[in-house]
């Protein structure tokens, strides 16, 4: 019980002291005038300040990163305090990082105020903007960004309409409120001329020859064509004949990156998707909608596994849970929510998980239906990657004599060799 509660004294110091240091590092920032960085956050809450991502060059590998996503930044985030504790080399925001929606009322977009409003009419989610400086003020939040080392990509809720695709009005305004959130400099890629048409995806390798880490965030927002529709809000989605060629889920130019990258040499990648890749069970936003690309994914994917272990990591669910594809060896952990995960029965009078989940001949075990995130260990000795799903915070019924409590337990796992 001492070892646990040293050890939440020390994940919270840590961020209370982090938290003292950028802030203070922003106001020195915003007396000596900012510059391009102090404009960001005055828009969005966010551009510097955030703890650097390990170099490249450096001869240490990656042995834990974790991954999740939706977060609703108007509510407590513990499992901030949870990753201080746990402190991965690299944490992985695989969309809906703040819950927000633009206003598409006519003189509202017309006056360029779409995204910068506090919250469109009927809407129970703060404007864009408003919701990035919210999750910016938060304390935890204000520790996390100066002590865990970031990349994210982003999902519909980040992206300024639910649900959003190609057509969204406001993708170009929803891009650049996040690459100034997220610290993005005036020489990074996304913001390159080559991109101004283009979403946020993008990479990064670290670690030595032979224990190279290779993280590969896709865009499934903004080059997306839009779903067909069913008209059934429980299912609102089917998908397109498997030969047509007319839907596509990435641009050309983000599949030219894509396959580019995964050129690459390296021996674990994981490859973020927003939304499921794998899943089959449900009618909702996933790349079985659009089959074609799908396909065209699993062929780039699979001749990867001979030399490497590829996990494909996704959200977007709020619940958890594993699939595979055993005859491609492609695993996907889906860590879904970080603050407000459905539980047994939201939706309708079902009690148990045979009753509740959905039947996916993809997915191994139950959902997970606690908040939660991933993690993925890398033993590099033993050659083995293992993945989890872990318990986000402290469980409610959890006695306080427990210090920390379960914070952090393992709910679901996975281990897999590396390829040699």
């Amino acid at each position: 019980v001492r070892e646990r509660r040293s050890g939440k004294g020390a994940a919270f110091c840590a961020l209370a002291a982090a938290a003292l240091v950028a802030a203070l590092s922003y106001r020195a920032g915003e007396r000596r005038g900012g510059g391009r960085t102090a404009r960001a956050h005055a828009t969005t809450g966010g551009g510097g300040g955030w703890a650097p991502l390990p170099s490249p060059s450096s001869p240490a590998p990656l042995n834990r990163l974790a991954f999740g996503s939706c977060t609703l930044q108007t509510r407590p985030l513990p499992y901030l305090d949870t990753l201080a504790l746990l402190r991965p080399n690299v944490t992985i925001l695989a969309g809906d990082n703040v819950y927000a929606a633009c206003d598409p009322s006519p003189s509202v977009v017309e006056a360029g105020n779409a995204c910068a409003g506090p919250s469109p009419d009927g809407s129970k989610y703060q404007g864009l903007a408003k919701a990035y400086r919210t999750l910016a003020s938060h304390p935890s939040f204000i520790g996390a960004k100066a002590l865990l080392p970031t990349v994210a990509t982003l999902d519909n809720h980040d992206y300024g309409l639910r649900d959003a695709d190609e057509t969204n009005p406001f993708k170009n305004e929803a891009k650049r409120m996040f690459l100034d959130f997220f610290g993005a400099g005036e020489d990074d890629e996304r913001r390159g001329a080559d991109r101004v048409n283009e979403g946020v995806y993008t990479s990064y390798t670290w670690g030595p020859q032979g224990r190279r880490v290779q993280v590969i965030l896709l865009d499934t927002r903004y080059s997306r064509s839009p779903f067909l529709s069913t008209g059934n809000a429980t299912a609102p989605w089917h998908p397109f004949d498997g030969q047509d060629e007319s839907a596509h889920m990435l641009s050309e130019a983000q599949w030219s990156y894509f396959e580019r990258k995964l050129s690459e040499p390296a021996q674990v990648r994981i490859v973020v998707s927003s939304i499921q890749v794998m899943a089959d069970g449900h009618s909702f936003e996933c790349w079985r909608m659009i089959p074609r690309e799908r396909d065209r994914l699993y062929g780039l994917l699979a001749p990867m596994t001979a030399s490497s272990r590829v996990v494909l990591v996704s959200g977007d669910r709020h619940v958890g849970g594993f699939y595979t594809h055993p005859a491609l060896d492609l695993h996907e952990v889906t860590a879904s929510s970080w603050t407000h995960t459905l539980p047994l029965g939201a939706f309708s009078s079902c009690s148990t998980s045979l009753e509740c989940d959905e039947d996916d001949p993809r997915r191994t075990g139950p959902f997970v239906r606690v908040n939660n995130f991933g993690m993925v260990d890398i033993d590099w000795d033993k050659g083995e990657v293992m993945l989890s799903l872990n318990r986000a915070e402290r469980d409610v019924d959890n006695s306080w004599k427990k210090g920390y409590g379960n914070a952090g337990e393992v709910l679901s796992s996975l281990s897999l060799k590396i390829p040699r």
